[in-house]
């Protein structure tokens, strides 16, 4: 039977954020005990070691984070804008965990690199119905490592639904059928930490391909969870809030962090689980701030997306980072995907079962949409050199916006949306996919006649397939240009050779 415990990986390494003179390298060990893990320049100069002793029945699963040099004695700051190895091994050396390799950031805005790229992805679902590996749905993955490391790619965001804890049906931690191999019940009557235990082997099972494991130790990755990390569309529905499915949400969560929030938050196994796992970075001139859209989600009234906290959270990063020539925002839903109408229209034929109810458009979280375009019209106005990009997942769709609020000399801003990396829709599911964002040709405006949304038209001669429906990538690229940076959006499909392909590729922006 597939997605059994001799599918799952049992050794994992990753890079998680780097900055000018550090790295949060992230392992999972198939076993407890002491752990060395070593970093070496690229010309392969030893660097130094940090200890990490993992305790037997820890609740992480054998996972542990090294912010490097820090918690290496005696060993030097990194230097900015230098290539690292990374070794994680058994201080007897009998084990080796994994290896990787990372750059740092720039020291200072001065020395950003002049052009660089960052990479995109979301959806990582490779699996048939019957929960074997489908090769089709491996095919950009496989190609991806090679296509970011010759576009200079610095980092990866990784903005939600890395794993499925629900899909396929067939294998689902929500199917009795399958779960029943526990020797349990249903999963609602386990314990938090069995429930935690089995989404903590569900990750070692989704991402044990190679691929896969290529992006997460070669590049530092930036994580944020959406809703298949848990289950569908979770947060949305009013009995989420309480009872099985609240403490089903509770330990995937822990798991979360187990395995992806740990390599940007402070986490370990004595530690708390913040209410939202929001968070901040910078590299040189472009600063980044990623959503958490899902952990504080309420059904109301009155419905929230996000708390005021978060909210807040978000003003005072634009307020710290006012002199960043280009400002992400990670909002794992896409802020904008489907017009208000369709929407509405949706939720009275379908009700709360489909996922209309999830997205931004939705009428109870309006209000929170509108919240957050106030702070990013108030901070675009202050700031009108500075380019902001709004990044998605989620919906199984690549495509570009234009984000225009209506006035006279009001600021514009754009969104990228990658889904997904290797989860395949059918032919029909992938020509159907993208005609929610082609809706806004015919119905532009939004948000009260606010905004106006419109497809980013490609560049003269250039890829113009936006939106489209199959597997895709994103790739931002940055080029300086005096005191501003301009941007181009790319989306990227299967290719013929070792490299995917260029499907969509915007001006400069």
């Amino acid at each position: 039977m597939p997605f059994s415990a001799s599918d799952a990986r049992d050794n994992l390494v990753s890079v998680g954020t780097v900055d000018h003179r550090s790295a949060r390298l992230w392992f999972r060990a198939e076993r407890p005990g002491r752990y060395l893990v070593s970093v070496r320049a690229a010309e392969l100069v030893p660097h130094g070691q940090a200890i990490v002793d993992i305790a037997p029945g820890n609740p992480t699963d054998n996972t542990a984070v090294v912010t490097y040099p820090d918690q290496a004695p005696g060993a030097p700051p990194l230097l900015s804008l230098h290539r690292y190895t990374f070794r994680v091994a058994s201080d007897d050396g009998t084990r080796v965990v994994g290896e990787g390799a990372f750059e740092t950031a720039p020291a200072t805005s001065d020395a950003t690199p002049p052009i660089f790229t960052v990479g995109l992805v979301s959806c990582h679902q490779p699996f048939d119905k019957d929960g074997v590996l489908a090769p089709d749905s491996m095919r950009l993955c496989q190609q991806l490592f090679a296509t970011f490391a010759a576009a200079d790619t610095k980092f990866l965001l990784t903005v939600g639904d890395q794993m499925y804890g629900d899909e396929p049906a067939s294998v689902s931690l929500l199917n009795p059928a399958y779960t029943s191999r526990w020797g349990r019940g249903p999963i609602q009557e386990w314990t938090p930490q069995q429930i935690r235990e089995a989404y903590q082997e569900r990750y070692r099972i989704c991402w044990n391909q190679t691929p896969w494991l290529k992006l997460l130790s070669g590049l530092p990755n930036y994580a944020m969870l959406d809703d298949h990390e848990v289950f569908d569309d979770w947060g949305s529905r009013s009995e989420h809030t309480q009872g099985p499915a609240a403490k089903i949400i509770g330990a995937a969560r822990l798991a979360y962090l187990d395995y992806q929030g740990s390599r940007q938050l402070p986490w370990g196994p004595d530690a708390t689980a913040p209410a939202a796992l929001d968070y901040a970075f910078r590299y040189g001139t472009l600063a980044t701030f990623a959503f958490d859209i899902r952990s504080e989600r309420w059904v109301g009234p009155p419905s929230r997306v996000i708390s005021l906290e978060q909210l807040a959270r978000f003003r005072a990063f634009l307020a710290a980072n006012g002199d960043a020539h280009v400002v992400f925002v990670v909002t794992s839903v896409p802020f904008v995907h489907l017009p208000e109408w369709v929407t509405a229209r949706g939720e009275q034929i379908f009700g709360t079962d489909v996922d209309f109810p999830d997205h931004w458009s939705a009428e109870r979280n309006r209000a929170d949409r509108a919240a957050l375009l106030d702070v990013i019209d108030a901070h675009l106005t202050a700031h009108p050199k500075q380019r902001l990009v709004v990044l998605g997942g989620d919906v199984h769709v690549g495509c570009a916006f234009t984000l225009h609020f209506v006035g006279d000399r009001k600021p514009l801003f754009y969104e990228l949306t990658s889904s997904s990396v290797t989860n395949k829709l059918g032919c029909v599911q992938a020509t159907l996919t993208p005609v929610g964002p082609l809706a806004f040709e015919s119905w532009p405006t939004l948000a009260d006649g606010r905004l106006k949304a419109t497809l980013l038209p490609a560049a003269a001669g250039a890829p113009a397939q936006n939106p489209t429906g199959g597997l895709n990538a994103g790739l931002i690229e940055l080029r300086r240009n005096g005191d501003e940076t301009n941007v181009r959006l790319k989306l990227l499909g299967v290719g013929e050779g070792a490299h995917a392909r260029e499907e969509y590729v915007s001006g400069w922006l």
